[in-house]
């Protein structure tokens, strides 16, 4: 269930960071120009005090004090958070299981 909107100070762990694929500068355009004109509806996936996914939202809600609300994740171990970026990412078609493999490598 999502919190209530307020401008949240989050952190950013660089490994979930790295797991994100980014979105291009048209999709962060549209996404801040929706932003400004509706408010921040989508909650920001958290676990603790990190953001899962979500960076962009949380730099245009912040850039422009945006309130937004968060949901948090119900996961214990940091190695389940990344296991859970991965699938969403391959949910969302943002990540092959080429990439799943380019990342196993890096480690």
């Amino acid at each position: 269930m999502a919190e209530l909107k307020q401008l949240y100070t989050l952190q950013t762990d660089e490994d979930f960071l790295r797991l994100s694929f980014p979105l291009n500068s048209r999709e962060v355009r549209q996404l801040e120009q929706r932003i400004l004109e509706n408010g921040c509806n989508t909650p920001i996936r958290v676990w603790n005090s990190y953001i899962v996914m979500d960076f962009e939202t949380y730099e245009i809600c912040h850039k422009h004090k945006i309130p937004f609300s968060i949901v948090r994740i119900p996961l214990k171990e940091r190695i389940e958070v990344i296991a859970y970026i991965c699938q969403m990412q391959i949910k969302e078609r943002k990540m092959t299981l080429n990439h799943l493999e380019e990342l196993k490598k890096q480690d």
